[in-house]
């Protein structure tokens, strides 16, 4: 919004305030009662000699603060922000063709099945190589993408490089597993893009699974289960990631057409100090079991959490004590099983 008579900031206030006022009167949509709050960036360019560009980075520096701060937060530019909204500011209108330029690569996290050690599936994770600052990590890319209105396309652009991968590597390699963010898991269009890409590739959809985050589950259940009855008739299998750290309960997992359920590192950390950490592991891994889910737990950094997870019964492991994150050169395609001297041989060698 632009107020070109606002010159001072405490107009530049009064006017937040009225939005805000004004934002958070109730409305119907859709028969139901809905309240939006808001938060506000202030830029103030008080000379009258500042660029627009200028303005619009110290604004998205003051916006980014007053989420920082809390919902209904407004925020004043301040000298003290602009070194990391330039940073920001950078990488936000660098995003829109960082694909096309060849500036997103994907690494690949094997998932290993704690009983034999073989990995059968991969974990796509995106990273970008910035020609400026380098390589950036999703976290902090990732959220700009998703507030720049990009997340869809970066999100189209992993599937496309998932299913090219997959034609690659060829008969007899891991699947592949992408995370879907919130934005692309409602996405209409979302079945038709990985449909159409395992079409173009020629791509098995065994091949293939999706992972949604339990936070995804809870907004709107029908959807949900609407979305992967969609997924589900394409072929491709599914998990619930980062487990237990959101609102769900095993109940709803009853009603969703998925396969397995990644448990969240927190729990995987507590395994060798909290008795309260490994009773909850062990309860959950057993009543997923019950009801036909395999597990995943994800962080695992050591041996005992390792040794742990295996006593438990978890199915899976994923995490940098069994492997970290690699280029796809790195990952033969023809090897499917972790080599002598491996984390794991260790420990299965011990049993």
């Amino acid at each position: 919004m632009l107020l070109p008579r606002i010159v001072h900031e405490r107009e530049a206030r009064e006017v937040a305030e009225q939005i805000r006022a004004m934002m958070a009167a109730p409305f119907v949509w859709q028969g139901r009662e809905v309240t939006v709050g808001v938060t506000i960036g202030i830029a103030i360019a008080e000379d009258g000699t500042v660029q627009s560009d200028a303005l619009l980075r110290d604004g998205d520096a003051a916006l980014y603060s007053a989420k920082r701060a809390g919902r209904g937060s407004a925020i004043v530019h301040r000298t003290g922000m602009s070194g990391h909204a330039e940073r920001r500011w950078a990488l936000k209108t660098g995003l829109r063709d960082a694909a096309g330029r060849g500036e997103f690569v994907l690494h690949y996290q094997p998932i290993v099945d704690l009983a034999t050690g073989h990995v059968g599936r991969v974990e796509a994770l995106i990273r970008w190589h910035h020609p400026v600052f380098g390589l950036v990590p999703p976290n902090e890319f990732i959220p700009i993408a998703e507030e720049a209105g990009h997340i869809l396309s970066v999100g189209r652009w992993v599937i496309e490089e998932v299913c090219r991968q997959l034609r690659q590597w060829g008969s007899g390699t891991p699947a592949i597993a992408i995370n879907l963010p919130t934005a692309q898991f409602t996405d209409p269009e979302l079945a038709r893009d990985i449909g159409t890409a395992m079409a173009r590739f020629g791509i098995d959809p065994r091949m293939l699974w999706v992972e949604i985050t339990e936070h995804m589950l809870v907004d709107d259940l029908p959807a949900t289960v609407s979305t992967l009855n969609q997924l589900r008739k394409l072929g491709v299998s599914m998990a619930i990631d980062d487990f237990g750290t959101g609102y769900s309960s095993l109940r709803y997992l009853r009603e969703l057409p998925v396969d397995s359920i990644k448990l969240d590192r927190s729990f995987v950390h507590g395994l060798e100090s909290s008795p309260g950490a490994l009773a909850i592991v062990e309860g959950i891994t057993s009543l997923a079991h019950a009801i036909g889910l395999t597990v995943t737990a994800e962080g695992i950094e050591t041996v005992g959490q390792l040794t742990r997870l295996r006593a438990i019964g978890c199915d899976r492991g994923q995490g940098f004590y069994l492997a970290r994150p690699a280029p796809a050169d790195e990952h033969p395609p023809t090897v499917t099983l972790l080599l002598p001297g491996s984390a794991l041989s260790g420990v299965m060698a011990g049993r």
